[in-house]
């Protein structure tokens, strides 16, 4: 009688557990058929840790991909009843989906998975570019960020071990700075920079973000990274003197360093007079204030010529 009892318990274990993957397929059914509200609460009950019933269903990679679906699509749902289901489906998505990968130890699921994050990417992407138009900036890095998150899962990245998205990684940056997370920017910016995006103008950048955060000891540091990098960007080496301009000891360091990448800029030689003048070098600076005067007469020369020039061909 006993081995009766065990075998009708074990039996109804099965039903049961077959009952709630059934529910699983009902709420993809649902879900078909734009009745989210009812597969929205039809794939709760299956994933349900208190219903002893779900002991099957809530381990199955399928229920999880089902819930990813359905709050994909209340993230595109038009009508505000299915709005409400979620304040935040994309990212119940994306969890749901990170949960089926963990359970789908044979990947027999990995394609529909691979699919389904595909999807949703681009459905964070134009969440991005929404929040962007409408200057809702920390959200638009947030989403930025999340297709990043999406790029960098194993099972995504085993198929483009080498890509790596740039451009997102900047766009993360740029509106994490534009919505003043300046330490969000930084991080950003910096990967960004490990991977030669936007070249020397990357350091300028970040360097910028430090200044708005105050933090002028880092601005140079990352300006002095930026020129061990760059050695011949005249842009990075003008930030720098700028930053030293109460400084003049250090800066003419760097001013000579431009001058030398362009030595006719009459700019820099008067710069260099000025700095000259307040270490009190007065007759270096003097030497200086006549370059710089020497290189402006030559362009006021040379202007002529060509007007003239275009003159005559008139």
């Amino acid at each position: 009688m006993k081995k009766v009892t065990v075998l009708l318990f074990s039996v109804l274990l099965s039903f049961a557990a077959i009952a709630q993957k059934g529910k699983v397929n009902s709420a993809a059914t649902y879900n078909d058929n734009n009745e989210l509200a009812k597969a929205l609460e039809t794939i709760n009950i299956a994933l349900d840790p208190n219903n002893p019933k779900s002991v099957k269903s809530i381990n199955w990679p399928k229920s999880w991909i089902v819930r990813g679906d359905i709050y994909q699509k209340i993230f595109t749902a038009s009508k505000p009843e299915f709005k409400a289901l979620s304040e935040n489906p994309l990212q119940e998505a994306f969890n749901s989906y990170l949960r089926a990968i963990e359970l789908d130890e044979s990947n027999r699921y990995a394609t529909t998975i691979k699919l389904q994050i595909q999807m949703l990417r681009n459905k964070f992407s134009n969440q991005a570019g929404v929040a962007y138009d409408a200057q809702d900036y920390s959200s638009s890095s947030k989403a930025f960020e999340m297709m990043l998150k999406l790029d960098n899962i194993d099972l995504i990245k085993a198929d483009s071990p080498d890509f790596i998205d740039t451009s997102t990684i900047f766009n993360a940056g740029y509106t994490a700075y534009m919505a003043k997370e300046y330490d969000r920017a930084i991080d950003f910016y910096n990967e960004a920079a490990k991977y030669d995006f936007n070249g020397a103008n990357m350091y300028s950048s970040i360097a910028h973000v430090y200044i708005e955060k105050g933090d002028t000891a880092q601005s140079i540091g990352t300006l002095k990274s930026g020129i061990d990098k760059y050695p011949n960007d005249v842009n990075l080496l003008i930030q720098l003197v700028n930053s030293y301009m109460n400084e003049p000891e250090k800066g003419i360091e760097y001013l000579d360093r431009a001058i030398a990448q362009d030595e006719t800029n009459q700019q820099f030689y008067f710069v260099k007079g000025v700095f000259l003048e307040k270490l009190l070098k007065f007759d270096d600076a003097l030497v200086s204030y006549q370059q710089a005067a020497d290189l402006k007469a030559a362009m006021m020369s040379f202007q002529g010529d060509v007007t003239t020039s275009n003159a005559a061909l008139w």
